[in-house]
């Protein structure tokens, strides 16, 4: 099932039945680019379609976000430099998206109709909206501090752009399937080709242009509608009366009418007088303008609905009755229509406007049939049951009575059928029952189909099952036998006799005798092999011819060990492991060993360890070695098994051998060795040892470019918490202020002191940046209520220079004084030799 995101331009919060432009139908998120939508007093509101009334929409207001929206694209323009792959696919894409939502999305407000996505999961959806709403609201926050301190990299800093298949804002911007935000937001307009002609406006005024600017129609229409994909014609107005043009730029219906709306189908609703009727694609009146109201039942354009007075009915394109004009609301729905009397309940309808009564929406069914049209499968209520039937278009059974459940089977052009709790099978083009209503069970197989195109049904009488065929020779190919019967692959079963195993194909006959101890498994074969077969307490690869030949054993323990949780049954694992041998017994060893050295029962690991190491498991290595350094602190005995592991290929072996030598732990404490080890372990692919090479080239000040490069990959692969302070400083040392922020921006979203301290700086004094003391103060106080100490003397500077805030800099300056702050002592001494403030001066200080 898929599930999706709607976006809407609504008229009316929580209206099903409001002006309404349906935008977007994406995947399970809002996309990034286009949340500055939802930034002007967003909130949690009822929702439209799915469960009405339900308090799980998402709403803001739609003028002041489409502001925000471009705010967001001038932004980004301004930093194209660094931020677009392809700026002139950038600026078309805006130019489109602000061209559609300028010109089309005047409602009050943007709906977002997640429902279907919160359905995914059984959390509560109002929370659920309320979380999205808050996630929207940190993207937007993000975006607005990137604006207003105009440094793109802070864009880094936006929920959902760390995912591993992103990493920075930019990689996200430039995803070919978002098309810069257009994607989403046209994805639900017809598809456009290079060659479309652009509506453009100049005063007021519009006309039509080529791709590559050659004019199409000056610019005197007072509107021009987009082309709709129905014609391909769009509607215009001219001198207050619409017509319509084509995309080469001809009017092909000449502006005469008061009203016109798109083409649906072949036909399209037209006013004069205030009244309504259709036009067809010569703009030929087929029914004169005579209804009160009109529109299109569905998108076919076969039928419509329209109004006399106050009432409504359907008429054809031709102006022919279907239903006459009774009823208060009439509605289309999948495969069938519904309409509402002005007294009683709705009344639900075929396509053919046949009257299936007052059933309601929950009892009914539609189910296409292809060529032959429509079924309606209905149900009601008889005692503590339902019972199920169903008509065709004009109302006649398709089948001879009732059942407790129904549904049809498109690739056996047939009904299953449940009566008695028992299943059958119906074709209701013959009139007679393939399969009477005697069987267990019915189950089709999908993806398997027979030479001449015929499906089939795995079909189970009492305890044994047979295979049913479908198609115009409908029969029993295998007749209820097998004890088990599964379908393997592309025609081929599996079947189980007297508890042996074997395969037949699609006409009954046997590929491999049943003669095996389980059922042969095709899900983990490599190359032109049929499937894996279990035999002798051994498994084989099976071909297609019935060949057998043994499974490597290292395909068979990466079958075992990869595969097992995916349904493999015992005997299946047992014949695995046999064909892996050893490097089965290794492996098993190995695990059973580190799950008791996890569990610290060490007594229980030692001697399992050891097998695994043995057998050849070199994995092992570094756990024989954690074992002695935490179980017998021996660390010399555990560098040696790290040293093994290492020199046989692990990372985690060189991670720690790094850390070995970096404490000292087994052997002399060694930086240029925890270095060289720690590295090896990052080109092995240890993520975390990039975080501590990073430190430990940041305590020793060796190399704060290498130490800076590991930083970032920490940061990369998860570790921005502990990371984010470090780049901010090397970053302030390149004098590269920019990335600094964008660093120190996360940390503070942590709450951390540190980093309000240097942005604090950074703004005080003017570090890639204006002078901004407001934000200086604010970052200061944040990290003085910290109790950042270093904090306190640039408080103390900052509030100086201010006369009215002299007395609180002393007080701050006090605190430095008292905490050693470097340079604070002498700032006290110095305004004293300047005799600033000399009695408080002297009270705080204790100077005469």
């Amino acid at each position: 099932m898929s599930h999706r995101m709607y976006l809407y331009n609504k008229a009316v919060v929580g209206s099903d039945d409001d002006a309404s432009l349906l935008l977007m139908e994406w995947g399970y998120e809002l996309p990034l680019l286009l949340q500055p939508l939802f930034s002007a007093a967003p909130f949690v509101g009822a929702n439209c379609y799915n469960s009405p009334g339900s308090e799980e929409g998402l709403y803001a207001e739609a003028k002041a976000g489409i502001q925000a929206l471009r705010d967001f694209y001038d932004f980004i323009e301004r930093h194209a430099g660094s931020l677009l792959d392809d700026v002139e696919a950038f600026r078309t894409a805006r130019q489109k998206i602000f061209q559609l939502l300028d010109k089309r999305a005047g409602h009050a407000w943007f709906h977002l109709d997640a429902w279907d996505v919160f359905n995914m999961n059984d959390e509560d959806r109002r929370a659920q909206a309320e979380a999205l709403l808050e996630e929207i609201a940190r993207a937007n926050a993000c975006i607005r501090e990137a604006i207003e301190c105009d440094n793109p990299l802070l864009l880094d800093n936006c929920p959902g752009v760390d995912k591993p298949w992103a990493g920075t804002f930019r990689a996200v911007l430039n995803l070919d399937n978002y098309d810069y935000g257009w994607e989403p937001l046209g994805s639900l307009l017809p598809s456009q080709d290079e060659d479309e002609p652009q509506i453009f406006c100049e005063n007021g005024r519009y006309g039509l242009r080529t791709a590559d600017g050659k004019m199409l129609i000056e610019p005197h229409y007072q509107d021009f509608y987009d082309f709709d994909w129905h014609s391909g014609l769009a509607c215009v107005q001219h001198e207050q009366r619409f017509g319509y043009v084509d995309r080469q730029g001809r009017e092909v219906i000449a502006c005469q009418f008061e009203e016109a709306f798109d083409f649906v189908g072949e036909h399209a609703l037209i006013a004069e007088g205030g009244r309504y009727g259709l036009i067809d694609r010569r703009g030929r009146v087929t029914v004169p303008c005579q209804f009160d109201g009109g529109e299109a039942l569905d998108y076919t354009g076969a039928y419509w609905s329209v109004q006399q007075n106050e009432l409504w009915g359907v008429i054809d394109s031709n102006g022919r009755w279907m239903l006459a004009a009774q009823y208060q609301q009439i509605h289309a729905y999948e495969g069938y229509y519904s309409a509402k009397p002005t007294k009683g309940p709705q009344h639900l309808f075929t396509t053919r406007f046949h009257d299936l009564g007052a059933i309601g929406l929950d009892n009914i069914n539609s189910v296409s049939l292809g060529e032959s049209g429509e079924a309606y499968v209905i149900r009601r209520r008889e005692g503590k049951q339902w019972l199920w039937r169903a008509l065709d278009e004009q109302g006649q059974a398709l089948l001879p009575g009732e059942y407790q459940a129904l549904d049809y089977l498109h690739e056996m052009q047939a009904w299953r059928v449940r009566d008695n709790r028992q299943y059958g099978l119906y074709r209701h083009q013959a009139g007679r029952w393939l399969l009477p209503c005697a069987y267990a069970r019915i189950e089709l197989q999908q993806g398997c189909w027979g030479a001449d195109g015929s499906h089939y049904c795995l079909v189970q009488e009492n305890k044994r099952w047979g295979l049913y065929r479908g198609g115009a020779q409908a029969g029993w190919t295998l007749e209820p036998r097998f004890e088990h019967l599964t379908n393997l692959h592309d025609g081929y079963f599996n079947a189980c006799q007297d508890g042996r195993w074997g395969i037949l194909d699609s006409q009954g006959q046997w590929l491999r005798e049943p003669l095996d101890q389980a059922p042969a498994d095709r899900r983990f074969v490599q190359g032109d092999a049929l499937a894996l077969v279990f035999q002798g307490e051994r498994t084989w690869l099976l071909q297609e011819d019935g060949s057998c030949q043994p499974l490597a054993a290292e395909r068979a323990l990466q079958v075992v060990d990869r595969y097992a949780q995916f349904g493999l049954s015992e005997v299946q694992q047992t014949c695995l492991q046999n064909s892996a041998g050893d490097l089965w017994q290794a492996l098993d060893s190995h695990r059973r060993g580190l799950a008791a050295l996890e569990a610290q029962d060490y007594e229980k690991a030692r001697p399992l360890l050891l097998r695994a190491v043995e057998l050849g498991n070199d994995d092992a290595l570094n756990d024989l070695g954690c074992l002695l350094d935490k179980a017998d602190q021996d660390y010399a005995g555990a560098l040696v098994y790290f040293q093994r592991a290492s020199d046989a290929g692990s990372a985690l072996a060189a991670r720690n051998l790094g850390d070995c030598y970096r404490q000292g732990r087994g052997c002399t404490h060694d930086p240029v060795q925890a270095c060289h080890y720690l590295q090896l372990a990052t080109e092995r692919g240890h993520r975390p040892a990039h975080l501590e090479l990073a430190q430990l080239l940041f305590e020793q000040e060796s190399d704060h470019d290498l130490a800076l490069q590991h930083y970032q990959a920490a940061w990369r692969h998860g570790d921005k918490d502990e990371s984010a302070n470090y780049l901010g400083w090397l970053h302030e040392q390149r004098e590269d202020y920019a990335q600094a922020q964008r660093y120190y921006q996360h940390a503070i979203g942590l709450g951390d002191s540190y980093a309000h301290w240097r942005m604090g700086r950074m703004h005080l004094y003017g570090l890639g940046r204006a002078v901004n003391p407001g934000k200086a103060r604010e970052h200061l106080q944040n990290a003085c209520e910290l109790e950042r100490e270093d904090a306190y003397l640039d408080m103390a500077e900052l509030l100086l220079h201010d006369e009215s805030s002299q007395e609180e800099a002393l007080g701050w300056l006090q605190k430095a004084v008292e905490s050693d702050v470097p340079g604070a002592r002498e700032l006290a001494e110095e305004l004293l030799r300047q005799q600033k403030k000399p009695d408080l001066l002297s009270r705080l200080f204790g100077k005469q």
